[in-house]
């Protein structure tokens, strides 16, 4: 349990690993400490990361419906699993969600005071709430029912192993930031034994792992995080604060589609092919909807709320979600 004090917990998390002994005694609620290190920092930051996107149904049950998970449900949890396209679309509102609440530091270890910090978690949102919203497009979704998945399971996995890389990293920032830095060059060495097998049982370990170097950290990442520092002792809405901010988004999203995603899907010759395909796919099935059509769709302007989209989303070409269109009222 993390310690109230937290002084107290940057000397316990920022230190190398010490054991610590305590005699019985008759004090109420003494407690006696044990240092951890950082193979304790990253295990604690990554079973977040894999508890956040664990389902409280069993594998053969349909997801329930999205819901931010805080504390669990219930006490049983189960081992995320590849899963079908409505799977993959739930866990990705859950992913959508987390980064909204890093940025609005209202997820564990939050600090309103700070908000702001984590600029590229905005974006991440939006990004995440896209691969919803594509996973559920109609062009993905009759592939899916033919047997071909290529493109479903790409973009699962981009999003799935996104979260467990860079999650992780945010949270133990939020947590405490000088265990963060002193085992920053640590990212990527083993967990514990019961966290690093649970992290290779992951849907796509055996493809994701080698390919990101066990989550290492890059120096895209590393650059990112420093510059949250030097955005916490800015004002906030200055022009610094702003281009401190810019700059950190900057590196992140470097690090998130150079080290994550290129590497991960977009370098898969197959899940390119078959985007490409279903992109021409819908610009054309978009152009005849578009000809044929005796009143064009009605796109709200960005002002309006497209968060989330409900009760029937409208995934345009431009890939932002919204409304349904609505057709106009014929006048009496």
């Amino acid at each position: 349990m993390r310690p109230e004090n937290p002084l107290t917990t940057r000397q316990i998390m920022s230190k190398d690993n010490l054991s610590a002994t305590s005699m019985l005694n008759s004090k109420p609620n003494s407690v006696c400490y044990l240092e951890g290190t950082c193979q304790t920092a990253w295990s604690l930051a990554q079973q977040f990361a894999i508890v956040r996107l664990s389902p409280s149904t069993p594998p053969d049950r349909p997801p329930p419906l999205f819901r931010i998970r805080i504390k669990p449900i219930s006490p049983t949890l189960y081992r995320p699993i590849k899963g079908d396209v409505q799977t993959k679309s739930v866990r990705a509102r859950t992913v959508a969600a987390t980064y909204a609440r890093f940025y609005l530091e209202s997820e564990e270890f939050g600090n309103p005071k700070y908000k702001g910090r984590y600029y590229w978690m905005a974006l991440g949102a939006f990004a995440s709430k896209t691969v919803a919203c594509s996973l559920e497009h109609r062009a993905v979704k009759a592939a899916t029912k033919v047997g071909i998945d290529t493109v479903a399971d790409g973009l699962g996995k981009g999003n799935f192993w996104l979260f467990q890389d860079i999650a992780p990293i945010h949270w133990l920032h939020s947590y405490d930031y000088s265990a963060y830095f002193h085992c920053a060059n640590t990212r990527g060495e083993k967990l514990y034994e019961v966290m690093q097998s649970k992290l290779t049982q992951l849907p796509w370990a055996t493809q994701a792992l080698p390919v990101l170097q066990n989550l290492k950290l890059s120096s895209y990442a590393q650059k990112g995080m420093l510059l949250v520092r030097e955005i916490e002792k800015l004002k906030p809405g200055s022009d610094t604060y702003r281009e401190k901010q810019l700059a950190h988004l900057l590196a992140i999203a470097n690090h998130e589609q150079r080290v994550v995603l290129q590497k991960l899907i977009y370098d898969d010759p197959a899940f390119a092919a078959w985007l490409q395909r279903q992109r021409a796919a819908q610009n054309a099935a978009d152009t005849i909807l578009e000809r044929s059509s005796s009143w064009p769709p009605q796109y709200v302007d960005e002002t309006s709320q497209r968060w989330p989209c409900s009760p029937k989303p409208y995934c345009h070409r431009w890939n932002w979600c919204l409304p349904p269109p609505v057709k106009p009222a014929t006048p009496s």
